[in-house]
């Protein structure tokens, strides 16, 4: 009976995040019309940014959340994003570095 209520928060929480790419994902196509690979980098930089703080650095996990999640913004509205969005429109394509 425990193994399937583990089972079953960890289905649980393993669909909340693959839900929250998708729903970016939809967000981001419906407001803008161009189909953004972006979203999906951000979510993975945060996540290695959160692990990294809470095993690296020793810090709580909602404050390494939350540091992943900062870094996770920070580098989609930085980097990539503003790439894409200028070669799409037309514009020469910028390079970050």
């Amino acid at each position: 009976m425990n193994q399937i209520i583990l089972s079953l928060g960890f289905g649980l929480v393993t669909a909340s995040i693959l839900a929250m790419g998708s729903v970016g994902f939809t967000l981001q196509f419906g407001v803008t019309n161009l189909f953004n690979l972006a979203f999906g980098e951000s979510m993975t930089v945060a996540a290695f940014a959160a692990y990294a703080a809470h095993t690296g650095l020793h810090w709580n996990m909602w404050l390494a959340m939350a540091a992943g999640g900062l870094v996770g913004c920070s580098c989609r509205s930085s980097s990539t994003a503003s790439c894409t969005y200028r070669s799409c429109d037309g514009g020469p394509p910028s390079s970050p570095w």
